[in-house]
């Protein structure tokens, strides 16, 4: 009896050992070696406004954390990028600043359809102030000698735009943020602009829809 209860123990200690030796390397060592921090599922660019998508968690060794790590992905959704930032690297609040795009509660963001654009300049960027005009479908003649937009013979300027708005963003065509690669020229720019993004509301929409529902297009200018 003394010799079954011995061999009873002796397995359950072996038991008990490889129990604690799965637990230690499935759970344990995770737990207590590793930490989750949030870190970028893509490169973002300087300025860009940090997204829920472009975020994610991901498990580094305790030893190799660098000081205050962030690890709480609301930290960081909504800020923007102080300079580029690669994915996949552990990340700092030094790293953000807030955004300046901030929306009240009756505004949206809505992308302008490229074929209600007859002009924009290729210098817009986040931020800017954009204004409106209304013109016809006709041809666009471009003065660069006096620097002027002519439109069935007359100044674009002379008229008055029919409405303003913030830019949200203006992309390329691989949908990335186009910025200024120079601090002081905003002309060098990462790439050419292919969607205008804008801080908008619904009753300036259905202005602007109605505008081309009436045949119009726009010209857009910022100061």
């Amino acid at each position: 009896m003394k010799n079954f209860v011995k061999g009873l123990m002796g397995v359950m200690l072996i038991v008990i050992a490889i129990g604690t030796i799965f637990y230690w390397e499935v759970y344990g060592r995770q737990n207590f070696l590793y930490k989750d921090i949030v870190v970028l599922n893509k490169d973002v660019d300087k300025n860009e406004v940090i997204t829920s998508e472009m975020v994610e968690y991901k498990k580094v060794e305790q030893t190799t954390l660098i000081d205050n790590a962030i690890d709480d992905d609301l930290s960081i959704v909504g800020k923007a990028a102080k300079n580029y930032i690669p994915g996949g690297v552990q990340l700092v609040k030094e790293y953000f600043e807030n955004s300046e795009l901030v929306l009240d509660e009756d505004q949206y963001i809505f992308r302008i359809p490229l074929e209600w654009l007859k002009a924009f300049p290729n210098t817009l960027r986040r931020g800017d102030v954009i204004y409106f005009y209304e013109v016809d479908t006709g041809t666009i003649q471009h003065d660069t000698t006096e620097g002027q937009i002519i439109l069935n013979n007359k100044e674009v300027s002379n008229n008055e735009p029919i409405t303003s708005a913030v830019v949200a963003y203006v992309k390329d065509g691989s949908n990335n943020e186009v910025i200024t690669l120079s601090e002081e020229d905003r002309y060098n720019g990462s790439n050419v602009i292919n969607e205008i993004e804008i801080v908008t509301d619904v009753d300036t929409v259905n202005l602007l829809r109605e505008s081309i529902d009436n045949k119009k297009i726009f010209i857009i200018m910022y100061q």
